[in-house]
């Protein structure tokens, strides 16, 4: 029961929160040697719609190196596929279907 109240809290504090910012790193080994690194560092304000994120990931198959960076910025003001936003003028309309707080 602990491994699911931790994730209720976590889940209670992100509703609360109206700025995101985090990093992700995941390292994939076999035999001692790394197959796979990404780094991903995000951030998102749901208040202005504002997304960024930062990408690396490296990959070494068999000798066979790649690597890759990029680097994403975007503003979600209305989301693609909710055609419904555009006959509606309330904005506050907008967000009770549309981010995270509300798929929580």
């Amino acid at each position: 029961m602990n491994k699911i109240k931790l994730l209720y809290d976590v889940v209670k504090t992100m509703k609360e929160k109206e700025v995101f910012e985090g990093r992700l790193n995941v390292e994939g080994k076999k035999d001692e040697i790394s197959v796979l690194s990404l780094v991903n560092k995000f951030a998102a304000n749901h208040q202005s719609g504002d997304v960024k994120a930062d990408i690396s990931l490296e990959v070494d198959c068999q000798g066979n190196k790649v690597k890759h960076e990029s680097s994403l910025e975007f503003n979600k003001k209305c989301c693609p596929g909710h055609l419904h936003h555009q006959f509606k003028h309330d904005a506050s309309d907008h967000g009770s279907c549309c981010g995270i707080k509300s798929k929580l």
